[in-house]
């Protein structure tokens, strides 16, 4: 089973899925499940549900913006889009080709 923990606040990247290769922001997570929103295609009101070994994480910090999300304070889907812009540009987390394939975390 796969280690990794999805705190509120983090960022992640979808390895599998339509939405394969987008940056999110962690929103929640529960055991099997992770919840994740990026303002623009999801927004906070309505985070992607996503299996856990479906996501990695990725560096980045989101400044105030995780401070929000991990207190349960609303975030706005403007601020998330802004803290999301800044904290993960292009060219620092790139993003997977179509044809990639999730195993590169090692979590099936």
């Amino acid at each position: 089973m796969c280690d990794q923990s999805f705190q509120p606040g983090t960022l992640v990247r979808s390895l599998a899925g339509h939405d394969r290769g987008g940056i999110y922001a962690v929103l929640a997570a529960d055991a099997a499940f992770v919840y994740i929103a990026d303002g623009r295609r999801r927004s906070v009101n309505h985070p992607k549900k996503k299996k856990r070994r479906h996501l990695e994480p990725v560096p980045g910090d989101l400044g105030p913006v995780k401070e929000s999300i991990q207190s349960g304070k609303p975030v706005a889907d403007s601020t998330l889009r802004k803290a999301l812009r800044l904290a993960c540009p292009a060219e620092s987390c790139g993003s997977i080709d179509k044809e990639e394939q999730f195993v590169q975390t090692g979590c099936h």
